[in-house]
């Protein structure tokens, strides 16, 4: 029961709540139906001062019921002018340009407040809304009244805390239009916002609000751009703000070409604190590149660009102006990239993937980059690359790259005034890591090779400076290691220009000492191979220092002068042939100034050189002196002794050879002028046919030749040279000597030749001499010398007689065997004729003598025409020459005409004294038949005795100091000459025996007992 009448107080107190509530309504539509104008144009004024600008509607109308118990006025083409400071209708405004037109405005306001005539507004809604931002030429714009500041001071209450908080709180925007036109920019916009929340909230200090909403940007343009081919830009947001706090719940932008998403919060205080996530992706390069104008991409020569790009960004931290800087994490791609240009090759791809972060960007420290998959490629070359960076303070990297270029491709880009063509191609790879020093000079440039592995190979590459200066088919692998150790292989190339041609060229080694040190570096290449055709050069060498440079090398060259024919000038050699093996090992340490001084003692003392030359043939240019063919020799030279053996040649159509030869002491004896030392040499030469008229013109005197200055003369130190010399054949003029054979000794003072053999006309001799320099004034020439079997006759012919008339060969004939020793002193070109001393002996067979003067002065004497033609089989001599006189002992003659003995003396000027000894019955009735078969000579053919034993007629023929004799000889002239020719020959027998001779070849040669 009390439930119920509780029930029914309820519904009497709601049922008298309701009717108060509808008579309310009631009232207030009567209130309203009567005062709607009025209402309106309370609402419009309050609206217009809010916003401090004229206003027009097109119509107005009052809600109660919209919003109820809000009264809510709706206005219909409202638009909002710039205030021009004249009268303002606030339905009809004059002279202004609409800034702000709104379809639907909604005013909602309290109703109680209205029954006072007053207004106060709850909340707006806007529907419909266009914003007009203009500027003129001038650069005055439709908004700068509502930027003016106003000068007169107003003490009214401040209600934009009120009105902003009543905005905030209150306010729903829909279909939003903003139209720019800049005219003075040359640029416009429109965007449109087809709804958009906003709550907020102030009091006081206090601000809080949040915006939601969408918005797109069209008719998008600005001057000497190409913005205006963007279709749209679309972005979704939804922002927070509270008391400082600001909330990016969602930002997402997109355009034709990228996307950009924004999410996180910022703290706005004195230091700003950001912790925000960013993405730019979908980023479409093709599509972005058609902003840039045909003037930007014709500067840069771009045809076209594609490509998808994706950056990722966390920014976390505070914000001070430049002295606090947010944490940084960022990460960004590139795919399927693309370039192509009107002056460079088309890049065919371009992708990279990589991150930067910065923890704290206020300490460098903290800051690193990676990147890796980074690719550029073309048609037919690409790079690769990827990389970490840390610590900008103190950067530390690690790189590593990889690549093959086709030259080919960029050959168009080299100036023509640089090379003709470059064709080939390169593929690298090089990896480096370390900390990057503080100065990068040359210093450091050890760092770095220390860190640093590269590898190079060159394809087919050529180019060309010009005709001559050209590279074809260059071909390498070069690689370098952080130890510093260095390799070529198969290092080929061709240079038609100069004739070369390398291939199968190889090196490897080591750099030695540090950059920072350059005067002290050097390299040890163990081993290298260079081959250019038949020419090959390989070995290993050591060098350090580049003043004071320390080497060591073992050097092997293979030279084929056919080859290297084209690199020697035609003015030097006309022609130049052969091969060549040479090995060198030296070492040594020399100063680049005092090189001259040091490069000998190297070369002979620290140095080993062997050789090997076959069939090398050489011919200096407009030179008939200077040319040998087909020679061949093994050479080798160390420690100041040089050895060549196995010599063969063809000089002017004659060979030679030489074996076994050996010099000592070059360097130390002539260079050095050591005075202790000699230059010595060991030989043996041997020739093939020589003929003096090859060299004859080759010999002659030039008279026409200019005088020239004499110049210091040569140090010539002591020195012997011996060995042995033979040859074929020697010949000259009509004399011909073969198989010559003999041994030599020569220094300074002393020249022997031993053993001199050889046949000539008909026969042989063997000869020894000795020319003695060693004691001035007293310079002599010794000799022996024998004749077997030798035809005098063809002697005198092919010796044109000696160039003598008064013994030719029209007077003797006769096959001659001798022995003679002999000795001279001579005073530079002079004979002391008094001081020739010979000893001889002479056997003459089968021979004759005929029309010589002294027998034909006989003949005059006796009647005996037989002494105009002697023929004898055998005659037997003994010469010998002492005091400027020859003399010969008793010499019997048995002859077809005579028989007889003789002895006597020829001087070098006219004396002579001739004593013979004749048969009477031969001069007065010639040889009787019996006579002549008893001593066999029955013919010219003699096969008897030699001598002559019978008694005879005494005779003598002399002309001695301008006395002559032609007659009987006596007694006292014959013990007279036999006595001064005993004497002499005993004399000379010992002079001239053979324990005092001495005609040693040897190089520690004995010298015996002087006379």
């Amino acid at each position: 029961m009390k439930v119920v009448k509780v029930l029914r107080k309820t519904l009497k107190i709601f049922l008298i709540a309701l009717a108060s509530l509808v008579l309310l309504i009631i009232i207030l539509l009567t209130i309203a139906k009567l005062s709607e104008n009025r209402i309106s144009r309370l609402v419009l004024n309050e609206v217009s001062e809010m916003i401090d600008a004229p206003v027009t509607v097109d119509n107005v109308s009052l809600l109660l019921l919209r919003k109820f118990p809000y009264a809510t006025v709706e206005f219909h083409g409202f638009k909002m002018g710039v205030n021009k400071s004249g009268t303002i209708n606030s339905l009809n405004i004059f002279e202004n340009d609409t800034l702000i037109s709104i379809r639907e405005l909604f005013v909602s306001i309290k109703s109680k407040p209205l029954l006072k005539s007053k207004i106060e507004i709850e909340k707006i809604e806007i529907e419909g809304f266009t914003f007009n931002y203009n500027v003129d030429s001038t650069g005055v714009s439709n908004i700068d009244f509502l930027l003016a500041t106003d000068t007169t001071q107003i003490d009214d209450e401040d209600t934009s805390a009120t009105v902003l908080d009543i905005l905030l709180s209150n306010l729903t925007v829909r279909d939003v239009t903003v139209n720019y036109n800049d005219e003075q920019l040359k640029a416009k916009a429109k965007l449109h916002i087809p709804e958009m929340d906003i709550t907020g909230r102030v009091l006081n200090e206090y601000y809080a609000g949040s915006i939601k909403g969408k918005a797109l940007a069209t008719n998008i343009s600005f001057d000497d751009t190409n913005v205006y081919l963007m279709d749209k830009i679309s972005i979704d947001f939804s922002l927070a703000y509270d008391d400082g706090k600001v909330d990016v719940e969602s930002v997402y932008l997109q355009t034709d070409g990228a996307t950009l998403t924004a999410k996180g919060e910022a703290i706005l205080a004195d230091s700003i604190f950001v912790d925000m996530t960013l993405a730019l992706s979908e980023v479409n390069l093709k599509e972005l590149s058609k902003y840039a104008t045909n003037e930007m991409l014709n500067e840069f020569g771009l045809v076209s660009i594609d490509g998808q790009m994706q950056l990722d960004a966390k920014i976390t931290g505070y914000v001070y102006d430049t002295l606090v800087m947010p944490q940084v994490q960022a990460s960004m791609s590139l795919k399927r990239g693309t370039i192509k240009t009107t002056d460079y090759p088309e890049i065919k791809h371009i992708s990279f993937n990589g991150n930067i972060n910065a923890l704290d960007p206020n300490n460098f420290a903290t800051i690193s980059a990676q990147f890796n998959d980074f690719r550029v490629a073309t048609n037919k070359s690409h790079i690769d690359l990827s990389f970490t960076a840390s610590n900008l303070d103190k950067p530390t990297y690690n790189v590593k790259t990889s690549g093959h270029v086709n030259f080919d491709e960029f050959s168009s880009l080299i100036p023509d005034s640089t090379v003709e063509y470059l064709t080939g191609s390169m593929a690298f790879n090089l990896s480096t890591s370390g900390t990057l020093p503080d100065n990068l000079g040359m210093e450091n440039a050890d760092y770095f090779l220390e860190r640093t592995r590269l590898e190079v190979k060159v394809s087919n590459l050529s180019t060309a400076l010009d005709s001559i200066d050209e590279v074809k088919n260059l071909n390498f692998n070069f690689a370098y290691l952080p130890s510093k150790q260095i390799s070529i292989s198969n290092l080929s190339l061709e240079a038609p220009g100069y004739g070369v041609a390398l291939q199968n060229s190889s090196l490897s080694g080591k750099i030695l000492g540090f950059v920072r040190d350059m005067d002290n570096m050097g390299v040890d290449l163990d081993s290298y191979f260079i081959q250019m055709g038949n020419n090959t050069i390989e070995g290993k060498t050591y060098v350090k220092g580049l003043e004071n440079v320390t080497f060591k090398t073992d050097t092997k060259a293979n030279i084929d002068f056919d080859e290297l024919r084209p690199f020697i000038p035609d003015s030097l050699v006309e022609n130049i042939s052969g091969k060549a093996m040479v090995s060198l090992k030296s070492y040594g340490k020399v100063h680049l100034d005092s090189i001259e001084d040091k490069i000998m003692h190297i070369a002979f003392e620290q140095s080993s050189i062997s050789a090997q030359m076959r069939d090398f043939s050489f011919e200096m240019f407009d030179d008939t002196l200077v040319k040998v063919n087909n020679l061949s020799l093994d050479f080798a030279m160390a420690n100041d002794t040089m050895r060549i053996d196995n010599l063969y040649g063809n000089a002017h159509g004659i060979e030679f050879w030489m074996d076994s030869t050996e010099i000592w002491n070059v360097y130390k004896a002539f260079l050095l002028e050591q005075k202790d030392l000699k230059v010595i040499v060991n030989t043996h030469i041997r020739a093939s046919d020589i003929d003096y008229a090859q060299f004859a013109p080759l010999l002659e005197t030039d008279s026409t030749q200019v005088s020239i200055p004499e110049e210091e003369p040569m140090y010539i130190p002591q020195y012997i040279a011996r060995g042995t010399l033979s040859a074929n054949s020697v010949k000259y003029d009509n004399m011909v000597l073969s198989d010559i054979s003999a041994k030599f000794r020569v220094d300074d003072s002393l020249y022997i030749a031993d053993d001199i053999k050889f046949n000539a006309f008909g026969g042989n001799m063997v000869t020894s001499v000795l020319y003695d320099m060693r004691y001035a004034g007293k310079e002599k020439v010794e000799f022996k010398n024998t004749i077997n079997g030798m035809d005098i006759r063809q002697l005198l012919i092919d010796a044109n007689d000696f160039g003598q008339t008064y013994f030719t060969h029209e007077n003797i004939e006769g096959i001659l065997t001798s022995s003679v020793n002999g000795r001279l002193f001579v005073t530079g070109d002079s004979i002391h004729y008094d001081k020739i001393t010979m000893l001889g002996n002479f056997k003459l067979e089968n021979g004759g003598i005929y029309e010589f003067e002294p027998a034909m002065e006989l003949s005059k004497f006796t009647n005996l025409r037989e002494l105009d033609r002697i023929v004898f089989r055998t005659m037997v001599s003994s010469i010998f020459i002492y005091d400027n006189k020859v003399f010969f002992p008793k010499t019997d003659i048995v002859s077809s005409a005579i028989d007889m003995a003789a002895y006597g003396m020829q001087s070098f000027g006219k004396d002579y004294e001739y004593h013979l000894n004749v048969h009477l019955s031969d001069v007065l009735l010639g040889k009787s038949q019996k006579l002549l078969k008893k001593q066999g000579m029955e013919s010219d053919i003699f096969e008897g005795e030699d001598k002559s034993k019978r008694s005879g007629l005494f005779l003598v023929s002399y002309d001695k100091e301008g006395e002559t004799k032609n007659g009987f000889d006596t007694k006292s002239l014959q013990r007279y000459m036999k006595t001064v020719i005993r004497v002499h020959e005993r004399g000379l027998n010992l002079i001239f025996n053979p324990l005092l001779q001495n005609y040693s070849t040897d190089i520690d040669r004995k010298e015996g007992k002087r006379d």
